[in-house]
């Protein structure tokens, strides 16, 4: 997902066991999280599974950009979109592919709810505070 001078990709390694977000600036990596799930629990069909929301950024001493937040995980089965519904009321389309979504926007509004469209139509996903 890139805007401006910036892009924030996700890296999946070993069959969805290990995952690496980060971001870039003109290719350059700015911020970067990992995890790893030795027994990952499969997403089921039609919702998501959070891996990491919060924020960061807003260290220019590390040449960090303001501060930012983002959201990312798996989704199910069946998943053909997802919008985060942000603290504020604004909205931000995640890009999904491969089995995985992403969102990310600047500031430091926390993700409320998601909005997960699938064949059968969209649902409201609640996310932990």
């Amino acid at each position: 997902d890139t805007r401006g001078p910036y892009t924030m990709l996700i890296f999946e390694a070993d069959e969805g066991h290990a995952k690496e977000s980060c971001l870039t600036k003109s290719g350059a990596v700015v911020y970067g999280s990992g995890s790893y799930e030795p027994h990952p629990t499969a997403t089921p069909a039609g919702e998501i599974s959070v891996y990491y929301d919060g924020v960061v950024g807003g260290d220019p001493e590390e040449g960090r950009p303001d501060p930012y937040a983002y959201i990312d995980g798996q989704v199910g089965s069946g998943v053909r979109g997802v919008s985060i519904d942000l603290a504020d009321g604004s909205h931000v389309e995640a890009t999904v592919m491969g089995g995985w979504f992403l969102a990310w926007w600047p500031g430091t509004q926390k993700a409320l709810s998601a909005e997960v469209t699938t064949t059968h139509g969209i649902s409201t996903q609640p996310l932990a505070q």
